[in-house]
């Protein structure tokens, strides 16, 4: 069975040969797995993990890498598309095309907010949003697409609307927005809207086969926002992305991420009709109850511990998590194992080999 196979499967709850595996590495994790294979090809990592997805990105504009250079250090998203482009400015501080700037921390790890473009406009006409017609945002999405798309299942990611328009406006702002000043919102939403469906349907007619809609709206025990708040202004155009969308190829699909606690909101997650949730963080909550109250309209992605098993345990507790959950999760399909979050330089190669290792192995489901 194909990995492609293998995740439409999954997805349309039928028997398949294993679980489907998927994994975000911190970039120095994965310079630790390339070691430990012997190999500088990332291709040779993902087919010994066992991984069914392959990523593909947008590009910033041509006339954006003009004036930028792959990312030198070896931070995701500090910049844009599979090579992280970004401006080079000094402090080493990065700019993307959206003019949000980031800074990496002293840790050499991950990265902080330094400026947020939106954060003292008083009108969104004092701001140039990037435009999606731009040339060459797709070429190298597509040199993937082409090389993937009989074997594997192709998946890209944008940002949704809440992290996207704090990003832009910060964070405190957009909060205080949503409550003051409102039209100012809808307006920034609104473009964002337009944004994202021009971005989805390219998407979708390049050959991408699930568009992860990603932004953390949960925190550890709670939501970031109310949920009212959160269906006022964000539950119509997130079902207003995806149903354009399918209308243009009804068998894409659409994977929810958000950290955290979002159990309230799992219900509008599915009537707005995104087909996989991810990543079930299980020190937020219940894979199996969310996989019992939900699993037999949405599949799971996700689910192992990365507060406690995968950097804290030892190789005997991982295996453990990995076989429960697939009894638990998996017997009737509709989940995807992964680690719940990215996983980080702190988490021993051993554990993270295990994970998958023994998900390949357990194939009774």
């Amino acid at each position: 069975m194909s990995s492609k196979e293998r995740v439409l499967k999954t997805i349309k709850r039928e028997k398949v040969d294993r679980v489907p595996l998927y994994g975000d590495f911190h970039p120095i994790v994965w310079k630790k797995i390339k070691g430990y294979y012997e190999t500088d090809d990332d291709e040779v990592v993902r087919k010994n993990l066992g991984i069914d997805f392959r990523m593909v990105f947008m590009d910033p504009s041509l006339e954006f890498k003009k004036r930028a250079i792959p990312s030198p250090v070896d931070l995701w998203d500090i910049g844009e598309g599979r090579d992280n482009w970004t401006i080079c400015l000094p402090d080493n501080v990065f700019e993307d095309e959206w003019g949000v700037r980031r800074q990496p921390t002293t840790s050499g790890q991950v990265w902080k907010y330094i400026r947020h473009p939106l954060s003292k406009v008083q009108s969104l006409d004092e701001y140039t949003f990037p435009d999606i017609e731009s040339p060459g945002r797709f070429n190298e999405a597509k040199k993937h697409i082409k090389m993937y798309k009989h074997e594997y299942i192709i998946s890209s990611e944008m940002w949704n609307f809440f992290k996207h328009a704090w990003e832009l406006r910060g964070f405190e702002n957009f909060l205080s927005d949503l409550y003051t000043n409102p039209s100012f919102v809808n307006e920034l939403l609104d473009k964002l809207l337009e944004f994202k469906i021009k971005q989805a349907k390219k998407l979708v007619e390049i050959g991408v086969d699930i568009i992860e809609v990603a932004g953390d709206i949960g925190m550890q025990n709670s939501m970031m926002l109310s949920p009212k708040l959160w269906r006022k202004y964000f539950k119509p155009r997130l079902r207003e992305l995806v149903q354009k969308t399918k209308r243009i190829r009804d068998d894409v699909y659409f994977l929810f991420h958000s950290d955290g606690y979002i159990k309230p909101v799992i219900s509008d997650i599915i009537e707005i009709s995104f087909d996989i949730l991810d990543p079930i963080q299980p020190e937020c909550m219940d894979p199996i109850e969310i996989k019992k109250l939900y699993g037999d309209k949405i599949t799971l992605r996700g689910t192992i511990s990365m507060q406690r098993t995968l950097p804290f345990g030892k190789v005997e507790d991982v295996k453990k998590e990995v076989i429960r959950r697939i009894e638990n999760c998996g017997k009737r399909g509709g989940f995807i194992l992964a680690p719940s979050n990215t996983v980080m330089p702190d988490d021993p190669i051993e554990n993270i080999l295990t994970l998958y290792e023994t998900a390949k192995e357990f194939n009774t489901i």
